[in-house]
């Protein structure tokens, strides 16, 4: 063997190692970097629903807030905001009406009209919206389903 074949032979082994070595973080960081990836899947499905969760509520209450016909037809404003979402399951929808004088007192119900103090009252929709969202993969300590929320207020068109 010549003296340049013997400083190649360790410079050899040496690559090999560290492929070796290349394939052994790999094995590690994979199962990682999934874990990580699954995570955001269902953190951007849940940022979806949200959305559409709370784009629910705005629909509800923009058609109850047209006038008071409107705003005590719960079939109208229920139909309204499933109409507006795009996904299913469909959200559970509640509708309540409330009245704010022009002093700020709240009154929970607006019927019989409140009597405000030298001022008349406004008139209040609030919509709130809710959906269960199950999650795509299950991890120990992880709950099975979600449950996002949305809510909108406007003032009733007299």
């Amino acid at each position: 063997m010549t003296h340049t074949e013997n400083r190649k032979a360790p410079a050899r082994a040496a690559r090999h190692a560290q492929r070796g070595q290349a394939l052994v973080e790999l094995a590690v960081f994979v199962p990682f970097l999934m874990l990580v990836v699954v995570g955001l899947i269902d953190v951007g499905r849940y940022t979806y629903y949200s959305i559409q969760v709370n784009n629910a509520a705005r629909a509800g209450a923009q058609y109850g807030a047209q006038n008071t016909t409107s705003a005590n037809s719960s079939t109208g404003i229920t139909s309204a905001a499933v109409a507006d979402v795009s996904t299913t399951p469909t959200p559970t929808v509640s509708a309540s009406l409330f009245c704010v004088c022009a002093n700020g007192t709240t009154h929970q119900s607006c019927s019989p009209t409140p009597t405000c103090t030298g001022s008349h009252s406004n008139t209040y929709i609030e919509v709130t919206t809710s959906e269960t969202i199950p999650v795509l993969f299950k991890f120990p300590g992880i709950p099975n389903s979600l449950t996002i929320g949305g809510a909108s207020v406007m003032r009733v068109n007299n």
